[in-house]
């Protein structure tokens, strides 16, 4: 991103754009207009310390290596926290760092719940997918023709629990989700676990409508501090997410297994 803002514009058609041809010299019958909306994203800056003092950088086997290591570590981190904000951040979140954004969850346009048996049977993993499913292609027809890019995105205990449904029926199929690590799918559509997905939640939602912008590239500088034989290591980034079409994704919450 070049700016703290930046919009993600979409445009559409909300009615058929065709129609019967008019006799020669009449008039056209209807008129179709398409139809411009947009969303934004509007970055917030996060930051962290790591601190490496002198006696741990001269005591480890790999020396001045180490630091090295230590900064490959930091980035790998930072990616998973990034991750963490853009799926879970809610800015009513009694965690400070979630509560910066609201984030692809919590965004997404139709919410179910398996609490009391709402929206799908909260222990039955395949009511909770097809009750996703049902809710995308009933009302919103107009993602019928994006289903083959549509993903379920798990948690590791949703894909674990559907894996076991697919084991207990005794064919091919269940034998090798049992053995192998291969993908699962429900009705074409695959299943994905997701390390920062919470426990009890699922979204579905299609690769090119999970939109996040960063400011900058990440940035992380080394802080000398001698008199307190340390350095720290600040890694800072300004971003924000957000959807495309905030229409197309469905978030579920309360499965229970």
């Amino acid at each position: 991103m070049k700016s703290d803002k930046r919009d993600i514009d979409r445009v559409g058609f909300a009615a058929r754009l065709m129609n019967v041809a008019p006799a020669e010299g009449e008039p056209i019958i209807t008129d179709t207009e398409p139809v411009f909306t947009s969303n934004q994203l509007s970055v917030v800056k996060a930051v962290g310390v790591v601190e490496l003092g002198d006696e741990a950088l001269e005591d480890n086997i790999e020396r001045e290596g180490f630091e090295d290591t230590l900064i490959a570590m930091i980035g790998g981190q930072a990616g998973i926290d990034l991750e963490e904000l853009y799926i879970n951040g809610d800015t009513g979140s009694g965690d400070p760092y979630l509560a910066l954004i609201d984030g692809w969850n919590k965004l997404a346009g139709a919410q179910l719940t398996g609490v009391a048996s709402a929206d799908f049977d909260p222990v039955d993993v395949e009511s909770m997918f097809e009750a996703m499913l049902v809710e995308l292609i009933t009302n919103n027809t107009v993602f019928l023709r994006l289903r083959a890019q549509m993903k379920f995105w798990v948690s590791w205990k949703v894909e674990n629990d559907y894996r076991e449904v697919l084991r207990a029926r005794g064919t091919d199929l269940g034998d090798s989700a049992q053995t192998a690590n291969r993908p699962l799918a429900y009705k074409g559509i695959p299943v994905i676990p997701v390390f920062n997905m919470p426990v009890g939640e699922v979204l579905m939602a299609h690769d090119d409508n999970l939109v996040y912008g960063i400011r900058r590239d990440i940035r992380l500088e080394p802080d000398r501090l001698p008199r307190s034989g340390r350095t720290d290591f600040v890694v800072t980034f300004r971003t924000d997410a957000n959807y495309e079409q905030e229409d197309g994704a469905v978030h579920a919450t309360g499965y229970t297994g």
